[in-house]
């Protein structure tokens, strides 16, 4: 008899439906990866830029604290392989014994720009000059790529000119303005939902040393690597403001809601703005195991921002101990007298009679007292003897 054998045939392959929800599936992991590499992406932009504003910011420190001067600018335009990229250009040294219509407005892309007041370290009333560049990466001892923020375009660094000569550096003295918001653009006129949140503009602007600039995604202001200027400046939007060539920046502060990355005159995209060094962290160091030293060598200040001596305080003193000096002062400086006057040989008057005081630098010497000519008598309630005056009256005192 004759078996039968059903041949069976083996089906391979996805079905229409199998297919598509395999279609879905991937398309959700990848736009998931997608989104998250995305992510990742952007932070790292941002650390790498946070970072290197910090090295940048320490540099500029440490540099005031060896030179008691900030640097000038770089010129952005000049490609690595120049001999003066990374080198700071101040356009004249000094620039304030130069007659004003004489000194040049730029040197490269190194401009010269008016800053937004006049200080005293002129003698005229026109406003001090702010130099604009790019970070002198060569003069403070660091590499190019720490002066270039994460989307590729390097810092802007502007510096009041007079802080840049260690003749007239004062902190007191920056022409660079710190602009909000509401210096700006009523934001909140236009769009009522964003009510202006920034501090009301002062009497007299915050003034500033330097400004650290990244041009933030767009890059219009910014230079490359190799010295070319990736975008102009959008003169329409509100960002603009931190690349038109003027010593007033607006400030990117995150916490605000000033990003706007819609088209138009809100657009703003600048991730950061940096108006300060770190110099007060960095004014003291160790000289032994439990000494230290100030290491910019010069007046210390408590309760003063304009201390006349190593050690200026402005208020009592309180000492527990054992307290040396040299000399005592008046309020002024004047008047001083040696310790060892009344520490030592020199609080005696001799032959001369007894000590009442001290005065021009010496010691106040009366008449001797005859004892026999003692006035006698009580003092008044709750007051006690104090002391004899070269007449004999007693003195007395709570």
């Amino acid at each position: 008899m004759k078996k039968l054998y059903r041949s069976k045939t083996s089906e391979s392959g996805f079905t229409l439906i199998e297919l598509g929800i395999l279609m879905t599936v991937f398309s959700l992991l990848l736009a998931t990866a997608l989104s998250e590499y995305s992510r990742f992406k952007q932070q790292k932009i941002i650390s790498d830029t946070k970072s290197r504003e910090r090295l940048v910011t320490q540099s500029l420190s440490t540099f005031v604290a060896n030179f008691n001067r900030l640097p000038c600018p770089a010129d952005p335009s000049l490609p690595p392989t120049n001999i003066m990229a990374g080198m700071e250009k101040c356009l004249s040294t000094p620039p304030w014994n130069i007659p004003k219509a004489t000194i040049p407005a730029n040197d490269g892309e190194v401009r010269r720009v008016a800053g937004f007041r006049d200080t005293t370290a002129d003698l005229d009333a026109l406003p001090d000059p702010v130099l604009i560049g790019s970070v002198p990466y060569v003069t403070l001892g660091i590499t190019h790529q720490e002066t270039m923020d994460g989307w590729g375009s390097a810092f802007t660094y502007a510096v009041s000119e007079f802080i840049t000569d260690p003749a007239s550096y004062d902190d007191k003295k920056g022409v660079i303005r710190k602009l909000f918001r509401s210096t700006v653009v009523p934001i909140g006129a236009i769009f009522p939902e964003l009510a202006d949140i920034d501090p009301p503009n002062p009497a007299i602007p915050n003034a500033f040393i330097i400004a650290l600039i990244s041009h933030g995604r767009d890059k219009r202001g910014g230079y490359n690597y190799q010295g070319n200027l990736i975008a102009p400046c959008d003169m329409v939007a509100l960002d603009s403001r931190n690349c038109d060539l003027d010593a007033e920046f607006l400030s990117a502060d995150p916490k605000t809601d000033i990003y706007n990355l819609d088209p138009g005159a809100l657009y703003f995209d600048d991730a950061f703005t940096v108006f300060g060094i770190t110099r007060d962290g960095d004014k003291w160091a160790y000289t032994s195991g439990t000494t230290i030293e100030n290491k910019t060598g010069g007046n210390v200040g408590i309760g003063t921002n304009s201390p006349l001596f190593p050690m200026h305080v402005d208020g009592n003193i309180l000492v527990s101990d054992d307290y040396k000096t040299n000399s005592y002062c008046n309020e002024t400086g004047g008047n001083c007298f040696p310790s060892a006057m009344i520490g030592g040989v020199g609080v005696a008057c001799g032959f001369n009679g007894l000590v009442t005081g001290i005065a021009n630098s010496d010691v106040i010497c009366a008449t001797k007292i005859n004892p026999t000519s003692l006035v006698t008598g009580p003092c008044p309630l709750g007051e006690f003897i104090r002391g004899i005056t070269a007449g004999g009256a007693i003195i007395c005192a709570p």
